[in-house]
């Protein structure tokens, strides 16, 4: 039973991992690839910065080694491109910091309680808030087989944290996305050419 509930419960935790699919095309060619983000007027400017900063640390550390293609910042190329559109962030307010400290509280007392009583089993609960960015992510036709955009979001964990410290933690989830998906790009495109 224990095994069949650790199955289910990773089963659960692994579909709900979303991730962009790059489906490149067997004639794809890639000198350089630009890395284009725009933004919402509904995008707070701290995030625009923040994720900007991101971008120009993803290229600088992607470019100072040896590569099958270098990133560049969006330009007037429309080849080559890999493209987010940020549509906005949700900030966790101190009224949901609240609220997680009451429910997850309450849900250690129950344990608590359950163990105290001899109970058969016992049971918890917790409420995690979490910072969140709503984007659409897409390569240019010229590379994919699928230019669609696909619909992802940016989290980051908030327990009580600072706007500021939202900012930033977005702003790192965000390096860590980039980085992560020029590497597996690259890897895609290795695979491609040999």
């Amino acid at each position: 039973m224990k095994k069949l509930l650790f199955i289910l419960v990773t089963i659960l935790i692994l579909s709900s991992c979303s991730t962009f699919r790059h489906n490149l095309r067997s004639d794809a060619n890639i000198e350089t690839l630009s890395i284009c983000i725009n933004y919402d007027p509904a995008v707070p400017p701290e995030i625009q910065e923040e994720f900007d900063n991101a971008l120009v640390s993803v290229i600088q550390d992607f470019n100072s080694a040896k590569h099958a293609f270098i990133l560049a910042p969006c330009g007037d190329s429309e080849t080559s491109t890999f493209n987010i559109k940020v549509f906005g962030t949700k900030f966790v307010t101190p009224e949901q910091h609240v609220l997680s400290a009451i429910v997850t509280v309450a849900g250690i007392a129950t344990v608590v309680l359950l163990a105290n009583s001899d109970a058969p089993f016992y049971i918890t609960f917790w409420y995690a808030p979490q910072t969140s960015s709503e984007m659409d992510v897409w390569l240019s036709p010229d590379i994919t087989t699928t230019p669609n955009p696909q619909l992802l979001f940016l989290k980051s964990g908030a327990f009580f944290k600072s706007q500021p410290s939202q900012v930033y933690s977005q702003g790192e989830v965000m390096q860590r996305f980039l980085a992560n998906e020029v590497n597996v790009l690259e890897r895609e495109y290795r695979k491609l050419k040999d």
